[in-house]
């Protein structure tokens, strides 16, 4: 692997991680910008790190983790079966799974350990491969960095996220048809929230929102920084219900 490789893979797992600090988010948001092959990776590695959040803990079969750090070249470090063996586990979550190793023994594991719930457990599975994918995404230039926004269909609730790798303050306005979408939690209650529109600030500090809505349908989002705005778009509106 090149150099330059290297360093798409250290910036997009760090992005997932929350770890970036602000000229690396900077570097990611021109990354991003330019190359499209970039964006694919970081969408499967979100998509990936998203199925692996929603595992409950669980230590893995023994030998597990020397065999992937020595795959990866990392050292162990004789920190088997520590807490803080667990913690340094949890780091290399991502790299692991790009492995393909981990995701299919994790959920494997995950079958076994809980065999009384199997049956739930395989129509969630069934259902969260449907709903991991986004129906809509965008990816929108701010200064400094970029928003994401995806729209996730979930049977007959919508659900909207928002992520910020700018280094100012973002503000999102969005506008839906209320005959076809109610508002729940952050999106009914949100800065300029009223019947048809909400509001929503990604800070520094606080760079992400998750807004829930019953039913289905197109949202439209007005990004601004500083007082301007900075672009329109609309997801969802050639998405299936």
């Amino acid at each position: 692997m090149s150099t330059e490789e290297t360093r798409k893979l250290e910036l997009i797992q760090g992005d997932l991680d929350g770890e970036l600090s602000a000229a690396d988010r900077a570097e990611l948001a021109r990354l991003l910008l330019q190359d499209p092959e970039a964006r694919r990776v970081r969408d499967e590695l979100a998509r990936t790190d998203a199925m692996l959040r929603a595992l409950p803990p669980a230590e893995p079969p023994a030998g597990l983790r020397p065999s992937i750090l020595s795959a990866l070249g990392l050292a162990s470090g004789g920190a088997e079966g520590t807490g803080s063996g667990a913690a340094a586990w949890g780091r290399y979550r991502l790299a692991a799974a790009v492995l393909g190793g981990l995701v299919v023994v994790g959920l494997g594991y995950r079958l076994v350990s809980t065999q009384e719930d199997l049956d739930g457990l395989q129509g969630s599975i069934a259902a969260g491969a449907v709903a991991t994918a986004p129906a809509d995404e965008v990816v929108i230039a701010v200064g400094g960095g970029h928003v994401t926004a995806r729209l996730f269909r979930e049977g007959t609730r919508t659900r909207l996220t928002l992520e910020s790798s700018g280094l100012e303050p973002i503000e999102v306005i969005g506008q839906y048809d209320p005959t076809v979408l109610a508002p729940a939690g952050a999106a009914a209650a949100g800065p300029g929230s009223r019947a048809g529109q909400f509001g929503a600030v990604l800070q520094a500090a606080d760079p992400s929102e998750s807004l829930e809505f019953t039913g289905t349908g197109p949202i439209r989002l007005e990004i601004r920084a500083g007082g301007q705005r900075l672009d329109t778009v609309v997801l969802g509106a050639d998405a299936p219900d």
